[in-house]
């Protein structure tokens, strides 16, 4: 039997859809589920097992450390005291709105934000944001002395399922701090 091609000419599989096309599959259970690919509602099956689509995580776990720079310096540190050893310092700007960013994928819903951070006597209020969307405002970092392993809570609300950004802006300074550094290992959401 020869391969098929939908938008393409040279088809290099039995079903070749070129072009960056995709395949739509209506819902619907075939009378026979054996072998077969279906849709039902949203959930893709195949030999009438569920494979794929339809549900998203309850909980996500974000590794800031890994994070993408959006405004300022940012770097990896390291510290034994620091649950997960590493973590991200906007260490050569360090200045009121630096940004850090990381995706992330959850269902949507009310949750707990968690943050995994260094709190010192030179720290930033952060301000965090979800989608673009404020969550949490003016989280202050600062403390008379450096403490590893501060966890900051608040609740928060994410809309719509699939893949989200969180992200974390400087933004302004508690009075008693002598600078503007965030240093941050995670977050979660739960």
């Amino acid at each position: 039997m020869p391969n098929v091609g939908i938008g393409t000419t040279s088809p290099a599989n039995a079903l070749d859809i070129g072009n960056g096309g995709g395949i739509h599959i209506s819902s619907g259970i075939p009378t026979s589920t054996t072998n077969a690919l279906y849709n039902n509602s949203g959930t893709l099956y195949f030999s009438g097992t569920a494979i794929g689509g339809g549900s998203y995580p309850a909980a996500a776990s974000i590794m800031l450390d890994e994070g993408s720079a959006v405004t300022g310096t940012w770097g990896a540190l390291f510290s034994n005291s620091q649950r997960m050893t590493q973590y991200e310092e906007n260490t050569g700007t360090h200045a009121n709105g630096d940004a850090l960013q990381q995706h992330f994928f959850l269902a949507s819903g009310a949750y707990t934000l968690s943050v995994l951070g260094i709190s010192g006597a030179n720290r930033a209020k952060v301000d965090w944001y979800i989608d673009g969307v404020s969550v949490v405002t003016g989280q202050d970092w600062y403390s008379a002395s450096t403490t590893y392993n501060v966890v900051m809570t608040a609740a928060v609300t994410v809309t719509g399922n699939g893949d989200h950004i969180l992200k974390a802006v400087v933004n302004g300074k508690n009075a008693s701090s002598a600078d503007y550094y965030f240093d941050v290992t995670k977050a979660w959401l739960k």
